[in-house]
């Protein structure tokens, strides 16, 4: 999300061109396991660059943050959601990415972006994050950088040291073709929610099975998704059947996980049929999706 407002500052519509393409990547294209270089490929689409800064201590990391600001370029850097000490109930060791959108020296502040603050990125773009920008000090942020970090380099995390900034290249695109990004990377069979369904057997159980993790992608990415193209529809018509379409894809999507969890919480087993049924159900609907966003 960052990214993509930090994008939205050179035009308004590559908030919605790059969530766009991110999210049918992640659920239906080939994603790279480098989150970094996939941000790179769906940003030189539009004609931004995405360059990464590499620090190993503090007082370097903050130097390279001055200087990238200074320049006019908000910094975006991974930390862990378990080192935010103001998500009080979450300790999740996993990545989470802020942007610094500026700093003062004199108060030793830097002024942070966690885009989990607001509704949604339609919030922040055009610079309007600077109305949720959360001021934390330079030692606190040092604690969350730093712990952060050690926490990427013991797992092996490839965000170690790692910070970027959204530049334009030679010009911003303007005649974008994103039907022939969506057709490459789009394929109905093989969508994270059916990779997740082919995974399952007749012996899975619910420990088995992260419906948390599976929920994030299937639909809370499908939401954004909906949400930015319906942001871009001209056509009354078209705006009518996108939310159509959202309404049953998302409700057949979440009924098929809520059945699925509540067959495993009660020890049943999972026939192969029901499982053959969902798989061409939830294809079907995909489908009809994405002739929808080609259209669009």
């Amino acid at each position: 999300m960052p990214v993509a407002v930090l994008a939205g500052n050179y035009q308004k519509e590559m908030y919605s061109y790059y969530l766009t393409i991110r999210v049918i990547n992640k659920n239906w294209g080939s994603e790279s396991p480098d989150w970094s270089e996939d941000a790179r490929t769906g940003l030189s689409f539009l004609g931004l660059s995405f360059d990464m800064s590499y620090s190993t201590t503090w007082d370097n990391f903050l130097k390279i943050v001055k200087a990238a600001i200074d320049e006019g370029y908000p910094v975006v850097v991974p930390v862990s959601y378990h080192k935010l000490f103001y998500y009080l109930a979450v300790d999740d060791e996993c990545p989470h990415i802020l942007m610094i959108s500026g700093y003062d020296d004199e108060r030793k502040l830097l002024f942070i972006v966690d885009c989990n603050m607001v509704e949604h990125g339609l919030s922040l773009y055009s610079k309007e994050y600077t109305l949720y920008q959360l001021p934390l000090t330079y030692n606190i942020f040092r604690e969350i950088w730093e712990g952060s970090h050690e926490f990427f380099k013991r797992k092996s995390i490839p965000f170690y040291g790692k910070s970027f900034t959204v530049k334009k290249q030679s010009c911003v695109k303007e005649n974008i073709d994103i039907k022939h990004v969506l057709t490459k990377s789009f394929i109905p069979d093989d969508s994270a929610i059916v990779k997740f369904i082919g995974s399952l057997t007749e012996t899975t159980t619910y420990e088995d099975v992260d419906f948390i993790y599976i929920r994030r992608v299937a639909l809370r990415q499908l939401v954004v998704l909906f949400d930015t193209v319906d942001s871009i529809i001209s056509s009354e018509e078209l705006c009518l059947a996108w939310k159509n379409a959202r309404k049953e894809t998302l409700h057949l999507r979440e009924k098929v996980l809520n059945r699925l969890e509540l067959v495993l919480l009660k020890g049943r087993s999972i026939s192969k049929e029901y499982l053959t049924q969902i798989k061409r159900d939830i294809a079907r609907s995909e489908e009809e999706v994405h002739s929808l966003i080609e259209k669009i």
